[in-house]
This record gives structure tokens, sequence and C-alpha cells, in this order.
């Protein structure tokens, strides 16, 4: 029997080990990982005692519950991503700006669609072909990198300091080569040449993000499985967004039974995941 059933909350004390829960973290670095800041993207209905109304983008709701003041709204800086895909194996970025402008962290859920131009309307995509990762470590690009750097640029010599989050039967297993170490050195020179590592599919899409364990959370770089997924949608466990600005980079790979055409990704936050789970008689 298929039923709808949202997920249990995360309670405030599980709230600090949200590195394990898919917490969209952000480890502040001087010379490597060290502190952590907590943080999430979307446009997100705020959840505390007292109704409040407050003028927001035209895909969330003007109502919000909150015990605070709220200036404006959390808001992200465009929630559509296309990609034209001619062939199976292409893979694109879409880097997300948004900010929280109150004043206190919120709850949210991450929520990403995918779809696909069919006669001028968009439709879900609910036979496969591609898979999603999704990092929050871009964030250090803004906090360190040069003036006049862009984040393609800094993601380039630091691919090392990201750690991609990813549905669990996206997965798929390669053994580590010496090209692939060649060209990463020196974030795989701890892997030994032949060792079967875990990556995004299709693998020769994604030898940026080889982790041979996804248990170490100390190597380089980590993939961490907690993205869930119903056809086209992809969910992040509840988390908090920090108040701020934050950034998120989403890469969005294709396999080769992919159709080519128009697809897009949508990017919101939502308050809660309700989403349909088989329950075993």
């Amino acid at each position: 029997m298929v039923v709808f059933r949202p997920p249990e909350p995360i309670s405030p004390c599980e709230a600090k080990d949200l590195l394990t829960l898919f917490a969209f973290s952000i480890q502040r670095r001087e010379g490597g990982k060290t502190g952590r800041k907590i943080l999430a993207l979307g446009a997100v209905v705020l959840f505390v005692t007292t109704m409040a109304l407050a003028g927001v983008v035209n895909y969330l709701s003007n109502t919000v519950q909150t015990e605070v003041t709220v200036d404006s709204p959390i808001y992200l800086d465009g929630t559509h991503f296309q990609f034209d895909i001619q062939y199976g194996g292409e893979y694109d970025y879409a880097l997300i700006r948004g900010e929280n402008k109150a004043s206190v962290p919120i709850e949210g859920v991450l929520k990403i669609e995918v779809e696909k131009n069919v006669d001028d309307e968009w439709i879900p995509v609910t036979d496969g072909g591609f898979t999603i990762a999704v990092t929050d470590d871009i964030q250090y690009c803004f906090e360190t990198a040069s003036v006049g750097t862009t984040w393609e640029e800094w993601m380039q010599t630091h691919w090392d300091w990201l750690d991609w989050y990813t549905n669990d039967d996206d997965l798929v297993k390669y053994p580590m080569t010496e090209e692939i170490q060649a060209m990463y050195t020196p974030m795989y020179d701890d892997v030994p040449v032949g060792t079967s590592c875990y990556t995004l599919a299709p693998w020769y899409a994604n030898t940026e993000m080889f982790d041979p364990d996804l248990t170490d959370i100390d190597n380089n770089p980590d993939i961490v499985p907690k993205l869930f997924k119903y056809e086209n949608t992809y969910y992040s466990p509840k988390t908090l967004i920090e108040p701020g600005k934050f950034f998120l980079l989403v890469k969005f790979c294709t396999e080769p039974n992919i159709e080519p055409g128009t697809y897009r990704i949508s990017v919101t936050v939502v308050p809660d995941m309700t989403a349909p789970v088989v329950e075993q008689s």
C-alpha cells in the first residue's frame, strides 16, 4: 500500500548533528576544515508560534508563523535552471544564491525537481536517466577567493574542499586509476590505484568525487548519501537555515539512456517533506 507520510521532525538537539543527517553545513576553513556553520537553501515558511504576514516571492505563501520580526522573506536568486542535453553523459552546474533575512535560524527541507520540456510544457521526468549531487562547500569560494576569481576557477583548484550530498541509488563504484590520480593531485594521493571507490553515476563524469568508504568524514572529497529521491524529486532531511547569505552548487548529470532535449531543475525549500512511502505488509 502506498501512503503519504511526512518524516519525523528533527529536534533542536539533533540539529547539531546535521552533518550526518545532511545538514548542508559549512565548515569555515583556515587552512582546513574547522568550525561549522549550518545552512540550507530555498524559500521556506517560518514556524515558531504566532501568525504574521510578510511579502514574499510568488512561489511562497504570504503567511508565516513567527515570534520574531521578519523584515523581508528568505529568497533565492533564481529557482529554475535549464540544461540543453544532446548526448547522455553530459553534465552541468547550477549555482544557487539565497539569503535568510530573518534574525534567527529557520527550518526547511531542500526540494529539487527535474522536468523536461515537451511541446512547450514542463513534464516531470519519472523514467530516470539523470543523477543529482549537491554541495554547500562552494560557500568557501565567496569567503576566501581573490577578487576577480570566478567560482568555476576556484573550484578547479579546490576539489578537495567539496563534500557532495547524493542519493544512495545514484551511486556506482569504479576503481581508482593513475589517470584519475594525476588529474586531481594531491587529492587522491591517499587512495591507492585499484581501490574501489563510490561516485555519482556515470562515473566518468564525476571523477572529482571518488570516495573509497562513505564513512570517513576526514578524507576528501566526501560523499554523503542522505538525499531522499522519489520519481523526479530529491529531498534533504529537515535542516536549519542560518541568517545571512548562502550558496549552494547543484550538479546535474545525465546517463547514456537519457533522451535528448531541454531539461530543468527547480530548487525550493519547503517546511516539510511529504512523499510516497511504501509500507511493507
